[in-house]
């Protein structure tokens, strides 16, 4: 029933199943937690109490990859960055000695919508980094703006030199260094997008 409510969009439904499971008391599993975490995506107290139930020491039900990606998805659209931490700490025990890429993608995608940079960048630097986890392009488009947004042109160009031959990379460290007065280091990073395009070409000829 859940399922079909939530494959309709009826929300109304979807409220009145969960209260009612949660005044009977009626367990549930991973995959009902997750219905209901998507059916009351905009409700930010329904959404803080499923976590907490699954958080709970007496759950039955533990916090896997996909309900805590779930969270991270709708805190990034509601901008509730405190629960987005807790999720991210909950889940990352049970990932084993390396983050997954996805989980710290979707951390850095709720800090960046809710303008926290420095933030985002501690995610790259103190979990993904460290254990060799590479930022794909679109996860490191947006840690090298956040490192923009905080005056961070080291982390900028650290993420700058992994992917030399992108295009939009070199337009952003061009406006990071013009965004830091460095004409020097602007031309610098024009030089090597010419470089890079002259050597594109010429395997093309």
């Amino acid at each position: 029933v859940l399922a079909e409510a939530l494959k309709r969009g009826d929300t109304v439904m979807c409220r009145h199943l969960y209260q009612l499971t949660s005044s009977l008391s009626i367990p549930k599993s991973a995959q009902t937690f997750e219905m209901f975490i998507k059916s009351h995506a905009s409700d930010a107290s329904t959404v803080r109490a499923l976590f907490d139930q699954i958080t709970a020491k007496d759950s039955d039900v533990s916090l896997t990859e996909s309900l805590a990606q779930t969270f991270l998805a709708i805190c990034s659209v509601n901008k509730d960055a405190k629960l987005a931490g807790e999720v991210f700490e909950k889940v990352l025990p049970s990932l084993g000695e390396a983050p997954d890429h996805a989980i710290c993608s979707a951390l850095v995608k709720v800090y960046v919508n809710c303008e926290l940079y420095e933030k985002a960048c501690a995610v790259f630097e103190e979990n993904m980094k460290p254990n060799q986890v590479k930022p794909d392009p679109t996860l490191s488009d947006m840690l090298m703006k956040a490192a923009m947004q905080v005056g961070r042109s080291d982390l900028a160009e650290d993420l700058f030199e992994q992917s030399p031959g992108d295009v939009a990379k070199h337009v952003t460290m061009i406006k990071a260094c013009g965004k830091e007065n460095n004409l020097q280091g602007a031309v610098s990073v024009f030089n090597k997008l010419k470089r890079s395009e002259e050597r594109r070409v010429g395997k093309e000829c």
